[in-house]
């Protein structure tokens, strides 16, 4: 079996986007399954199953309402089958996003190769209130999902929500993201091996909900130290805290070293109930303490069904108060052990493959 694997983002890209697409194409290979790669993501090592694909640079008139790199990445991907149509000899194609309009080559793949394709949505794409589209905006969107979808054979979400007002529901398949349990084993697991006070947050936070109030707590505490791993702060820098301190993208290895560091992990949501941030898992994975700081309800969402049965969490209200008696606990707890397989991306990974069998014609 040979399958083609598009995405705009591959490693060596280092953010959250490149994680899942690059674990399928890379373990896939213990299915029996050939993997071939096209990505626009330069590669730093030659490998004759990645397929380096730039922007050229031809525009469509689309992109001056959606922004999106795979408006004009599509133009890119036709031009190459055209070019190696004789080549083109897979069982399935899944194409990953976001970006999510090179979607629309799902309509030439079918029609000129009459091989099925299956499209992955990391992230919502015709509604997803961290765009802050404008109206006509999200009417364009929602044409496209709903064209996209229309012309795959199955679609993959992360979570029900995300599945919640996708047309061709029928379609639809959840795999949700997860942690690399290649990197995360049972050795790394530390359930007192940490520093004690040191609170650690994967990624970047968002404008839904701000950072202000947790970071107020750690200056009042002098116990309390923190950490942001795998986005500079501008505003964390600007403080001039020795105990307040963030650094940019880093190697999941290294990424995962500074959690297992940590005495507390955090999740900041604005409460939108489609979130599940990839984080998430890694944090259960390490069997982490996990401060879960939102704006909306506490107990709600995507992120509440992930974390429901991990008895290692506390929520609380984006307050100081509220961060400051949730930490009081979280210190207090004793670390309860959690069997994470169910979240780890080798479970995805089968998950993916009984798809692809479904699929082939």
């Amino acid at each position: 079996m040979k399958v083609l694997f598009i995405s705009y983002y591959y490693d060596p890209f280092p953010g959250v986007g490149a994680k899942r697409i690059s674990y399928w194409a890379n373990n896939i290979h213990n299915y029996g399954v050939e993997p071939v790669v096209i990505t626009a993501t330069e590669q730093v090592k030659s490998n004759s199953n990645i397929i380096f694909l730039p922007e050229s640079g031809k525009s469509k008139l689309i992109s001056k309402i959606i922004k999106d790199k795979g408006v004009n990445w599509e133009l890119d991907l036709e031009d190459y089958f055209k070019v190696n149509r004789g080549g083109f000899d897979y069982d399935v194609v899944i194409v990953s996003g976001g970006p999510f309009m090179h979607f629309g080559i799902s309509k030439f793949i079918k029609k000129n190769f009459h091989i099925n394709t299956i499209i992955d949505y990391r992230d919502p794409f015709g509604n997803n209130p961290r765009h802050n589209d404008f109206v006509i905006n999200k009417v364009v969107k929602k044409y496209y999902e709903n064209y996209f979808n229309r012309y795959a054979e199955k679609i993959i979400v992360v979570n029900n929500q995300c599945k919640k007002g996708l047309s061709y529901s029928e379609k639809i398949k959840i795999i949700n993201n997860g942690y690399d349990e290649r990197v995360i084993t049972t050795d790394d697991k530390s359930f007192v091996d940490f520093e004690k006070g040191l609170i650690v947050n994967g990624g970047k936070f968002y404008d839904d909900c701000t950072e202000d109030k947790l970071l107020q707590v750690i200056i009042s505490n002098s116990e309390l130290m923190f950490l942001q791993v795998g986005s500079e702060n501008e505003k964390i820098e600007k403080m001039n805290n020795s105990r307040i301190n963030s650094i940019s993208f880093v190697p999941y290895v290294e990424l995962i070293d500074h959690l297992n560091e940590a005495e507390i992990t955090t999740v900041l949501t604005g409460g939108e109930s489609f979130e599940t941030p990839t984080k998430i898992y890694d944090y259960i994975a390490l069997n982490k303490k996990i401060l879960i700081i939102t704006e909306g309800e506490l107990y709600t969402g995507e992120i509440y069904e992930t974390v429901k049965d991990y008895p290692n969490v506390i929520w609380a209200k984006n307050t100081k108060k509220a961060i400051r008696v949730a930490i009081t606990d979280l210190k207090k707890m004793e670390v309860t052990p959690y069997d994470c397989t169910k979240f780890s991306r080798a479970y995805g990974l089968k998950k993916l493959v009984d798809i692809i069998k479904e699929v082939i014609i």
